[in-house]
């Protein structure tokens, strides 16, 4: 299977799966600020079923495309801290290639107390590292309507499997691949960030680095 049959596949099972759910646009006007109150709520968490159905699709892709094996995590085998996401379930995807990094896929509440819209919380490696989360957040204020959250778990997808060094953390930074570049969290030099990516850095006995070949 290659990345271009793999994305047809994903797009057959998400019209399956997302039937009967709707799309929502950008929520407000323009340049136009979220109101305060906006920053404490969640308008319908139900309609992140649509984000779930996205999700599912691509982890059913991956297996019917024999690009990967599922395995159900216990609760005690998430690799999420406890002030991290509230999670529902857990998979590992082992890919069949070796040398390949694993991935975590965790279904995400993104309001308490609702299962219905769930969102993504990813992790990478074995044992697996903290790796995206989907949306970051879910409250009314951040909410750009449903497209750039399904554009951004392609994303999040696409950049695993096309492996290389995907996560270099030193202790107090973190440098993390996205599709388009990189993100990274403390203070760099302007060009440091893509040279740790790059490997032309020698990273030290206690750095954490997770890297692997590509997927497909």
């Amino acid at each position: 299977m290659i990345i271009s049959e793999l994305l047809a596949e994903v797009e057959t099972l998400f019209e399956h799966k997302s039937r009967g759910l709707r799309p929502w646009p950008y929520p407000r006007d323009p340049f136009t600020s979220p109101r305060e109150e906006e920053y404490s709520r969640v308008t319908n968490p139900g309609r992140y079923a649509l984000l779930k159905a996205r999700l599912d699709a691509w982890v059913e892709a991956l297996i019917l495309g024999g690009a990967a094996e599922q395995r159900d995590l216990a609760e005690r085998e998430h690799p999420w801290q406890d002030a991290g996401p509230s999670i529902v379930s857990a998979v590992e995807l082992r890919p069949a290639r070796a040398g390949a990094v694993p991935l975590i896929v965790g279904r995400a509440r993104v309001d308490e107390g609702d299962d219905i819209g769930l969102g993504a919380a990813l992790a990478i490696g074995s044992p697996g590292h903290a790796w995206g989360l989907v949306p970051v957040c879910s409250c009314d204020a951040c909410d750009d309507g449903s497209g750039p959250l399904l554009e951004q778990l392609d994303d999040e997808f696409l950049t695993v499997l096309r492996g290389r060094v995907l996560l270099v953390v030193d202790g107090e930074r973190m440098v993390r691949r996205t599709q388009n570049g990189w993100s990274s969290t403390g203070s760099f030099d302007l060009d440091e960030p893509q040279l740790w990516l790059d490997g032309i850095v020698t990273p030290e006995p206690n750095w954490t680095v997770v890297q692997g070949d590509a997927w497909l």
